[in-house]
């Protein structure tokens, strides 16, 4: 690897923190054109020169800068070709399964000029596998072939629309230490030919839960349902990420996500 290399590798982590959407080399020019195409909250950045690596952390500061953190060591060794950084899993934390990161790599000569971006079409997502270490709960299964809602829906004509798509066929509940989790699984699978950013493309779930006394009505809008008994809402849905809230009490922030299996949400 050639001296006086900058790598940066841009990291959009589930903890909160501000967020830069340009990467260092860009906002020094003063007139940042290429967006990263993610908010990065943290910048891991290796200098390659003299034989050896050098590396930082920085955060953004929310003024449109990168602030370096010198708490953080962050172990870095390059040999020939190969550069090599480690990253405490303290700094990432103990992401939850379907939890997101985004990644991008900026290599560029000083601050002067990008070389390159890795991946070069946009950033890169990692999605934190469900290792199947819940608790289950209930299981519900459903008969397949009642995909027609009360007797007279068929499926919109685009192809995306794939049969056997809303034919849920098994319902799940499973808890962790700190997550109550449910899965739903479909007869004719997920298409995200939309590309929506969790995954489900053409699906929108809607979850009731009766987990106080008392009685409230809080449909989302346009369901159909047989009780207003419900107290509690959560939606996820797919390429808008959401749905506007129906009055009633304060709805809960589900992280909707579409397993690494072909029908199951």
């Amino acid at each position: 690897m050639a001296d006086d290399v900058r790598v940066g590798i841009y990291l959009g982590l589930p903890s909160a923190g501000e967020e830069a959407f340009f990467s260092r080399v860009e906002l020094a020019s003063g007139d940042p054109q290429h967006p990263l195409g993610f908010g990065a909250n943290a910048l891991a950045e290796v200098v390659v020169a003299g034989g050896g690596a050098q590396a930082a952390y920085f955060v953004p500061d929310g003024r449109g800068a990168y602030m370096p953190r010198p708490d953080v060591e962050l172990p870095a060794a390059v040999e020939g070709t190969a550069l090599e950084l480690a990253l405490p899993y303290s700094l990432i934390g103990t992401p939850d399964a379907g939890a997101r990161l985004a990644l991008r790599v900026v290599v560029s000569a000083g601050l002067e000029r990008e070389l390159w971006r890795l991946p070069g079409a946009g950033p890169l997502q990692i999605i934190v596998p469900d290792l199947g270490m819940t608790t289950p709960v209930l299981t519900v299964v459903d008969p397949e072939g009642d995909d027609y809602g009360p007797g007279s829906y068929t499926y919109p004509l685009d192809p995306v629309f794939t049969p056997g798509a809303y034919d849920i066929t098994e319902f799940t509940v499973a808890e962790d230490e700190k997550n109550l989790i449910f899965y739903i699984t479909t007869r004719g699978g997920l298409n995200n030919s939309w590309g929506a950013p969790n995954g489900m493309g053409i699906h929108t779930v809607d979850l009731y839960i009766d987990a106080k006394e008392g009685a409230h009505a809080c449909f989302c809008p346009a369901a159909t349902l047989p009780s207003p008994k419900e107290k509690g809402g959560m939606w996820p849905s797919g390429p808008k990420g959401g749905r506007p809230a129906s009055s009633g009490p304060a709805k809960v922030a589900p992280r909707p996500w579409a397993r690494p299996m072909p029908s199951t949400l």
